[in-house]
């Protein structure tokens, strides 16, 4: 699943950051990693530097494919129902790549 990933500026491994996980509509679906950015301004909106000075997060927006649930399998269940274990191994996976995060 393509995603952009926003580092606030001066990113201190120690440090704890809040995390902004922006989920697109369906317009944004596809596999250009662009979309989710450029059709509305959810995502950029947080990396800001004006929102950035209130508070710096860490921003995620993963695209979804251009598929009839989206892509999202892996958060949801047979019936397309968001399954909100599924979501929280999706974090959790987010988590380990951020613990090896080399900047």
């Amino acid at each position: 699943m393509p995603f952009r990933l926003f580092v606030p500026e001066g990113y201190e491994p120690g440090k704890s950051y809040p995390l902004v996980l922006f989920l697109h509509g369906g317009g944004e679906r596809g596999d250009d990693n662009l979309k989710q950015l450029v059709n509305n301004d959810g995502a950029i909106f947080w990396a800001t530097a004006e929102n950035q000075s209130k508070a710096q997060v860490f921003v995620l927006a993963p695209q979804a494919q251009n598929l009839h649930e989206g892509g999202f399998g892996i958060t949801r269940d047979m019936n397309n129902n968001i399954d909100l274990s599924r979501v929280l191994n999706f974090l959790m996976i987010f988590k380990w790549l951020m613990k090896y995060y080399k900047r």
